[in-house]
C-alpha cells in the first residue's frame, strides 16, 4: 500500500475510510514484529475529526500513530 510508513521499527498502514457525507475518517493500523509474533494496534481519530480527502485523512492517521508510538503507549 502506498500509504505505508516505517517508523521506529513499526509499520503504519493508513486505512482511512469514507463516512457519511462523503468525508473521510482517519484510521491507521500500527504493526511491529517481535520475534515470531506480530503486535497490531488500531488508531482512530475522534469522531468529529473528518477530512475532505482520503489523502488528508491518511496523513493525519499516520501522525496520530507516530504520536502514540513516541509516547510509548504501545511497547514492542
Amino acid at each position: 500500500m502506498p500509504d505505508d510508513v516505517e517508523y521506529k521499527g513499526w509499520v503504519i498502514e493508513a486505512q482511512s475510510h469514507k463516512s457519511a457525507g462523503d468525508r473521510w475518517r482517519p484510521h491507521a493500523l500500527a504493526i511491529i514484529y517481535v520475534g515470531p509474533s506480530t503486535r497490531e494496534h488500531h488508531v482512530s481519530a475522534l469522531p468529529n475529526d473528518m477530512y475532505d480527502t482520503e489523502q488528508d485523512a491518511n496523513a493525519y492517521a499516520v501522525e496520530l500513530a507516530k504520536m502514540r508510538i513516541d509516547s510509548q503507549v504501545w511497547r514492542p
